[in-house]
């Protein structure tokens, strides 16, 4: 099956079906134009402005078979949503705030939720038979200049959550790989910028992992992949070089 990544920006994508599309953490760039008679199913880790903006349910206007998956911390109250112009019975009724650790069904798709080490989930998503993972913030945190402690409970917890997900995968979908994972790649952790990426990598069977949260600093991937790490998982790993590429999977 062919499937269409594209990736809007930050750590923004979205993956193309024949039948369905799964946007991920969209907070700027242009969205893609998809056919009103596919399912769309929109996620939003958390309610961090660089993985949420709110124009997201204005797609509500243009795709009738449309569900959103938000991170728990994501805002829908009433005054909320109409002071954004939107309708709270219209966004409410399509929408399903989740926390760590959750699973749930929408139209056939599957979604699993994991803890963040920093705010909301991440998503594992089952559509048609194949996986795919968005890290949004769940990720290897490590700070030059913070505690040693806490660059160490940062270390174990997101550890433990990456052990969560290796063990959902083992026994709900033995032998099988993520068809892809969209995992960060963050130049501000300096060093430690690749740590969760290695191990990710050597933990979790995957086809292509797509590095997102790079703040346009597209040139962290070509550096990783002159690391050991980098050289030993190439094949896995898809370069990016601009906002709005697309990639057929």
């Amino acid at each position: 099956m062919e499937r269409k990544v594209t990736y809007i920006d930050h750590s923004g994508f979205c993956v193309e079906t024949e039948d369905t599309v799964l946007l991920f953490d969209y907070c700027k760039g242009q969205i893609p134009v998809w056919d009103r008679k596919k399912k769309i199913a929109v996620f939003a880790s958390h309610s961090h402005g660089d993985h949420f903006q709110t124009n997201i349910f204005s797609l509500a206007d243009s795709y009738p078979d449309i569900h959103f998956f938000l991170g728990k911390d994501i805002r829908l109250g009433r005054n909320f949503l109409e002071k954004k112009g939107f309708s709270p019975e219209k966004i409410k009724s399509c929408s399903t705030r989740l926390s760590g650790r959750k699973e749930m069904e929408w139209e056939e798709i599957r979604v699993f939720t994991f803890t963040s080490t920093d705010a909301g989930v991440a998503f594992l998503v089952e559509v048609n038979g194949e996986l795919y993972y968005h890290a949004g913030d769940l990720h290897w945190w490590h700070w030059r200049g913070e505690p040693d402690e806490d660059n160490y409970a940062m270390e174990l917890a997101f550890k433990e959550e990456t052990a969560a997900l290796k063990e959902l995968l083992e026994k709900r979908y033995p032998g099988r790989a993520l068809v892809a994972a969209f995992f960060p790649l963050d130049p501000r952790q300096e060093e430690a910028y690749c740590y969760g990426m290695d191990y990710f990598l050597e933990q979790i069977p995957l086809q292509k992992i797509l590095p997102m949260h790079m703040w346009g600093n597209y040139e962290w991937i070509d550096r990783y992949l002159e690391t050991e790490n980098g050289r030993r998982y190439q094949d896995k790993i898809q370069k990016i070089t601009k906002s709005g590429q697309s990639f057929l999977l």
